[in-house]
């Protein structure tokens, strides 16, 4: 009874919020990934796999957004000692888009805080909640597709210079 319960008040919420005032025409959703060049100090770049997700905020202010973010290594990075390290982040942000002249370029600045969970071979695993800022552009193809290229300090023991794509509902 209970799952039932919850998953009528999923199906009455999540069309709401997806289409609530909040999220209206004039600020659109987007929903897209890339892949990330992970740094770590003092070791090998690896590889992480980006899935990205937010909302424009226009009415709030001009160029507003919000986003969260997910990321995994694909190919860990190789801290001191040969030893490999996995890393896993969930983050949340808010944006600032500042569109160029020509209005097809944009650049980006987000600030957030963000869970990075690192599991060093070999040893346990530890998660830290970090403040995570970056900066990027994004270059629009379509009305509804851009591409993104970012650099996000996620920890001080990570970095990643992500490309990727979005499209807009």
């Amino acid at each position: 009874m209970r799952i039932r319960s919850a998953f009528g008040a999923l199906t009455v919420l999540v069309p709401a919020m997806l289409n609530g005032p909040a999220l209206a025409a004039e600020k659109p959703v987007y929903l897209g990934g890339g892949v990330a060049v992970q740094s770590i100090p003092g070791g090998e770049d690896g590889t992480a796999a980006v899935f990205r997700g937010g909302a424009k905020l226009d009415e709030v202010l001009p160029g507003l957004g919000m986003e969260g973010e997910l990321t995994r290594s694909l190919v860990d990075p190789e801290a001191g000692g040969g030893r490999d390290v996995t890393f896993t982040s969930f983050a949340g942000y808010g944006v600032y888009t500042a569109p160029l002249p020509d209005r097809r370029v944009a650049l980006r600045g987000r600030l957030g805080l963000a869970l990075v969970d690192e599991d060093p071979e070999g040893r346990s695993s530890d998660s830290d909640l970090e403040v995570s800022w970056g900066l990027g552009g994004k270059l629009r193809i379509t009305s509804t597709v851009s591409a993104f290229v970012d650099y996000t300090r996620l920890s001080a023991s990570l970095d990643h210079l992500t490309l990727g794509a979005l499209a807009r509902f």
